[in-house]
């Protein structure tokens, strides 16, 4: 049996479990055959991230197997290929996922890996691809590059053989960066928060146009989850200011930060943190957008809109209300009515309503435990409020994010 035929019957033979796929490439980053649909977007990954130049260097020198990684968690094995004691092509195996890492997280690393930094759309492409990677254990990898190793030179190797390249720290570059044209930065900056002060619900393009501009504070270390934390707390903190100048009481949006800072602090991912972000920026744009909207509604009543808003999540009482508005139950509801033209209830369950697509947009938490947070009887009538307001399934919207 030839080379070629034994690596053809191994390349079946990865595709019974959870698929891996297998490359050929030759002389200056040539894909000879591949059985990867993704074949153009994974390519372009492999030789941007510069394995494609590792790998041939190393094998042009040493004959063991390498393994390959990226900022972003994915990982490919080499094999060489040699005719008459020439590397002549390069065996590749992957891309896999070894740990089931966010998608955030790498979009993450992405902006701040400054080669792919100003190309949005084709990190969003890759991420796509990556969606549809199997997470496979490296030591798998491992047996599989041996295995290939063999099929390809009929030596039989140990992992202790294998050289390793490492992944590349995350969001680290692999030249210096530029100095940023920080007049670019600042007006995007502005336009963030004017959207903020104006109350201006279409606000996502500027929030998506500003990822391309700036990747946050450019603090000085190595963790990318703390410098995500200082970025998002300081762009919290100036909006707070931005919605007190355009109109939101500096009570409500001081304690409304403060809120959103601590949560901040307290996440343990860069997902995490993002979600928060957005989640943020898009709470004071929309309240002060009911400050601007709404001018005729008293103090009292603004009030108590903005205490059903602050604790949406709590087991909010009449009582409670009144109490915090300085009213009796009965002259609460009544003038509760007058000036917003709906009920203390149907109030608590719209506010209630956007807060369950921010958590489904946001977070991993599942529709039941959605339901329970916002202290909805059953998950059956949780779903049955959502259909009737937002025109889908809790499910549904999850899935269709913000194209709903």
């Amino acid at each position: 049996m030839t080379t070629e035929e034994r690596v053809s019957q191994f390349r079946t033979q990865l595709l019974c479990g959870n698929p891996v796929y297998l490359w050929r490439y030759g002389p200056g980053r040539q894909v000879v055959d591949t059985n990867c649909p993704e074949r153009d977007i994974f390519h372009e990954a492999f030789c941007a991230f510069g394995c494609y130049e590792r790998a041939w260097q190393h094998l042009e020198g040493d004959a063991a197997p390498m393994m390959l990684g990226s900022p972003i968690g994915l990982e490919w094995a080499a094999v060489g290929g040699r005719l008459n004691g020439r590397l002549e092509c390069l065996y590749v195996l992957g891309p896999i996922l070894t740990t089931d890492i966010s998608i955030t997280g790498m979009r993450w690393a992405l902006h701040n890996y400054e080669q792919f930094a100003h190309y949005p759309s084709w990190s969003q492409k890759l991420l796509r691809a990556v969606e549809q990677l199997s997470v496979i254990m490296r030591p798998l990898l491992v047996q599989y590059a041996l295995m290939l190793h063999c099929c390809v030179t009929d030596e039989t190797l140990r992992a202790s053989d294998i050289y390793w390249q490492p992944a590349e720290k995350l969001g680290a570059s692999p030249h210096p960066k530029p100095m940023r044209d920080r007049d670019i930065i600042y007006r995007g900056e502005r336009a963030l928060l004017r959207m903020v002060r104006e109350g201006d619900l279409n606000y996502k393009w500027a929030l998506n146009n500003s990822q391309t501009v700036s990747g946050g504070i450019p603090v000085t270390g190595t963790d990318p989850l703390r410098q995500a934390k200082t970025s998002v707390i300081v762009f919290t903190s100036l909006c707070v200011r931005e919605a007190i100048a355009g109109g939101l009481a500096p009570d409500q949006a001081y304690r409304l930060g403060d809120q959103y800072i601590q949560s901040v602090e307290d996440c343990s991912s860069i997902e995490q943190i993002g979600a928060y972000s957005f989640t943020m920026y898009a709470d004071f744009i929309e309240r002060v957008h009911k400050c601007r909207t709404n001018p005729d509604v008293s103090r009292r009543i603004r009030a108590c809109c903005d205490y059903i808003e602050l604790h949406v999540e709590d087991d909010l009482s009449m009582e409670t209300l009144a109490q915090q508005a300085g009213y009796s139950k009965y002259y609460l509801s009544r003038k509760f009515k007058e000036e917003t033209g709906t009920t203390v209830t149907e109030y608590i369950k719209a506010a209630r309503m956007e807060r369950a697509k921010l958590l489904l947009a946001a977070t991993e938490l599942s529709i039941q435990e959605i339901s329970e947070k916002l202290h909805f009887c059953s998950r059956s009538y949780f779903c049955t409020v959502f259909l009737q307001t937002a025109g889908c399934t809790p499910t549904e919207y999850r899935e269709k994010g913000e194209n709903i």
